[in-house]
């Protein structure tokens, strides 16, 4: 791969997939900040105003690493174009 192909794919993987990328970290935390609040035991449903509806930090993981993986593939499935 050329000097310009990497620096275009490289630009390309940026503009494509950083805002999915911080989207799912930011969910993955999501996830992350009510599985503490339910180990410590700080009712997080009242101090947010959530109804009895809302979804676990499991859930939450379970969506998001479908996203995640969906993004690699997504990842892999464009990167061979430039390659050669």
């Amino acid at each position: 791969m050329g000097l310009d192909t990497q620096e275009l794919f490289f630009h390309k993987n940026f503009l494509y997939y950083n805002p999915l990328v911080l989207i799912t970290i930011m969910v993955w935390l999501c996830g992350v900040n009510l599985w503490v609040f339910s180990q410590t035991g700080v009712d997080y449903a009242s101090i947010f105003y959530l109804g009895p509806d809302h979804l676990s930090h499991k859930e939450i993981w379970k969506i998001v690493l479908y996203l995640s993986l969906l993004l690699a593939m997504e990842f892999l499935r464009h990167s061979p174009l430039y390659m050669f």
